[in-house]
This record gives C-alpha cells, structure tokens and sequence, in this order.
C-alpha cells in the first residue's frame, strides 16, 4: 500500500515490489495501462496491479494507492480592529480554509475562533490544521491591530452669567476625554476651547475628537445658558420740598 498527497510528485511504484522480476506491465485501477509512475496530479487513486507472464500462470501484484488531500488554512489575512467593537469570528476571515484546526494567540496561548476587541492584543493569530501524512501541515496567520477608540469625554451643562470670567470647556468634559480634538458652537462654525460670555452666543458647543479607523468619531456636548446681570440704574441725587408733590423713586434710575 501507498499513501501520497495530491501535491506530491510522482512515484515509481515497482520499488514497492520487493523483489519482484522486472519486464512485467502495470494496470492502473481503471483497466488502463500506464508505466508504473503514479502521478497524483494525473491518476486517480486505488489498486495498480502489475503482471510478469509466465509458463504457468501469469503472477500478479498489487499496489493499493491512497491520494490525501493537503490541509488547507486559507491564506494570510491582515485586519484592523476598535477595541470597542464587536467580537471577531476569525473563522470567518479564512477564505477557503479546512475545518477543524486550532487557534493560538500571538503569545502562543491557545484560544478560540472568537477574539473580543476589547481584550485582544496586537499580532498574528494563527491557524494550525494537522499533517495528514504523508501531506504536511497548514498554518495562516491573521495579523490583527486593535486601534483604541476614541473619548470624547461626559456631556455638560453650565449656567453663567452674562459679565462673568472666561471658562475652559475642555475642562468641563472629564479627566476621560482625549485631547486634540475640536470645538464647534452653536453655529457649526469652529470654536475656541474658550468661551466668552461677553462676546460669545450661549447654545450647545460640541467637542468631536476624530478616530483612527475602523474606529468611529466620538463627541461630547456642553450646553451653556446665560443669566442677564440684574440693572439697578445709577445713584441718583435728588432735592425735594417738604410740601411738595409725591415723587416716583423709580423714574429716576436710568435703564
């Protein structure tokens, strides 16, 4: 008996003989007759007799051929994550691949077909299917890079006043917001990190910090409202007669 894999080359069968007397011909399993050479990207597997004639009747041999098929783990795959998305089936990823193998992490641990962005580490995942011999093993390798999503930090909401101080709203989003974004008002228009309540339009300002991908832009918003300083007018002097007319306080106090 033989076992060859289908992407081996081809063998001459009559070593396998011992020691048989040459001049014989070879039959393949077919009925047909060939050389002796078992090709098996050409012939099919199964029994290949050989016959040496003789005065008595003719002796026969044969030659039981079994042609297994090479294990396939799909080919090389590159791949880019965000931490915060979606389990992975890396299955899924090998195109063509066998089933049945195994899967290791890039620290060589073993793990399975399901990889969580969350958890994962950045490297080559790889897909082991066994030798079937005489055919060799299958290996592929899914090289994966896990880009940490963005955050753009807690959404807020001021109330100031119409002549108070200048405020950072960067500071208002959390000690987990990533810097270098960007601020835009009310308007869509660009904005400074800084409001102004002197010059500035109250509204909602939105802070959008871009993401690498496949990751996604993430924002955060802060809503400020602005109360109107209280106007009591100016101090006012005024002369009265005592046996004068009652006098409105109020209509002497300018706007």
């Amino acid at each position: 008996a033989l076992a060859v894999c289908s992407d081996s080359g081809p063998v001459d069968l009559f070593p396998l003989l011992g020691n048989a007397g040459g001049g014989g011909t070879w039959t393949a399993s077919n009925g047909a007759s060939f050389n002796g050479i078992f090709d098996p990207a050409t012939l099919p597997p199964g029994a290949y007799t050989y016959t040496l004639p003789g005065a008595c009747p003719d002796e026969q041999a044969i030659v039981t051929v079994t042609v297994n098929l090479p294990p396939n783990a799909g080919p090389d795959v590159t791949i880019a994550l965000c931490s915060d998305g979606a389990a992975v089936d890396l299955s899924s990823l090998l195109t063509g691949a066998d089933p049945g193998g195994t899967w290791a992490a890039p620290d060589g641990t073993p793990q399975g077909p399901s990889l969580d962005p969350a958890s994962a580490s950045n490297g080559a995942y790889l897909y082991t299917l066994a030798a079937m011999a005489p055919c060799i093993g299958d290996q592929a390798a899914i090289n994966v890079t896990v880009n940490p999503a963005p955050h753009a930090g807690a959404n807020a909401a001021l109330s100031l006043c119409d002549q108070g101080p200048q405020v950072d709203l960067c500071a208002q989003l959390g000690p987990a917001a990533d810097p270098g974004g960007s601020w835009t008002g009310p308007d869509g228009l660009p904005h400074s990190t800084t409001y102004n309540p002197a010059s500035d339009m109250p509204g909602t300002f939105t802070y959008t910090v871009m993401g690498t991908a496949p990751c996604t832009a993430a924002s955060a918003t802060v809503t400020i409202t602005e109360s109107t300083t209280p106007n009591a007018g100016p101090d006012a002097s005024i002369a009265l007669c005592s046996d004068g007319a009652a006098v409105d306080l109020s209509s002497l106090l300018i706007g």
